[in-house]
């Protein structure tokens, strides 16, 4: 067995773990589920399972039906289809997408799962978002969404439109605090447009004030650690640059979070209830710790000590 298969395995094996434990725990007589290598004749062998303790071991006729645990757990089996099927579609999808994208009303064309009645069901399919969803009679044929594209089954979704955030009257705010302040605009030296600076925080392996915004403000497109940040957004020409507070050190992409070390000398204060700006959520990666609850003046997320 090499480190590289092993480990592999045992990744899949975690991923679908908290749904297998909740399924076999079930089972009368099961006290532990790990993952682990299977033992035959009391020997370890290059295996990786789900190893299943139970309070004795029986020949599998003398245990009752509904006690006996599966040589193959059904959640794990679920979970491994679901992701072989994915990335099947995915595979397609590039092709896929170019025969669909040109239809008159489509969007977007993804990987998702089939939607009836505003539930999600099992079904993996093609998702096609469209501006308007018509009925097949209303559509002339040549405009028509497939059923079925290169063998997998489409669904045709409208297009979710974004909601307008309502805020404190304040999103088109393009002022240039001083003392920074949580709440007001700043935008990254690469990643296109601006956004939120949602709160400061001290940083708990250093004491450092960093500040925290969104991984779309800071990082996408293009972004990375170590890119300039500024207030209201990065202004540079050919001599110099303006508006820096400081320089993006962390981000997860999953969780739609960054954060930017403030520059020593960018001076924060607390912004007042009548303020605007959205608060983006702390990340669990950035080693940040969120300040104690403002007073009853001041809203959460939009405040911060000064440094130092």
């Amino acid at each position: 067995m090499t480190g590289t298969n092993w480990l592999e395995i045992q990744n899949r094996l975690l991923a679908s773990y908290e749904e297998v434990r909740q399924e076999l725990e079930r089972i009368p007589g099961v006290v532990e589920v790990g993952v682990g290598l299977r033992r035959r004749a009391g020997a370890l062998v290059d295996e990786a399972v789900y190893v299943v303790s139970v309070r004795r071991k029986l020949p599998p006729e003398q245990v009752p039906r509904g006690e006996l645990v599966p040589s193959e757990s059904a959640a794990y089996r679920r979970r491994s289809r679901s992701k072989a099927e994915t990335e099947r579609l995915l595979a397609l999808l590039p092709d896929v997408r170019d025969r669909l994208i040109g239809i008159p009303g489509v969007t977007k064309v993804a990987v998702g799962v089939r939607e009836r009645g505003g539930e999600l069901t099992d079904e993996f399919v093609f998702r096609v978002h469209v501006e308007q969803k018509l009925p097949a009679d209303e559509v002339p044929a040549d405009q028509m969404v497939p059923a079925e594209v290169a063998g997998v089954p489409t669904d045709v979704v409208v297009r979710r439109r974004p909601v307008p955030e309502i805020g404190f009257g304040d999103e088109d705010d393009w002022t240039s605090y001083s003392p920074k302040v949580g709440g007001s605009r700043l935008g990254a030296e690469v990643a296109g447009g601006t956004g939120t600076l949602g709160c400061f925080c001290e940083r708990t392996s250093d004491g450092k004030v960093v500040f925290l915004s969104n991984w779309h403000v800071l990082i996408d497109p293009g972004g990375a650690n170590g890119d300039g940040v500024g207030h209201p957004k990065w202004w540079k020409s050919c001599c110099c640059t303006t508006g820096k507070i400081g320089e993006v050190v962390d981000f997860d992409e999953d969780l739609d979070c960054a954060i930017g070390l403030l520059d020593s000398g960018s001076p924060t204060r607390r912004r007042s209830a009548g303020s605007s700006g959205r608060t983006a959520p702390p990340s669990s990666r950035a080693g940040s710790r969120v300040p104690p609850r403002p007073s009853p003046t001041t809203r959460c997320g939009r405040w911060a000590p000064a440094p130092g």
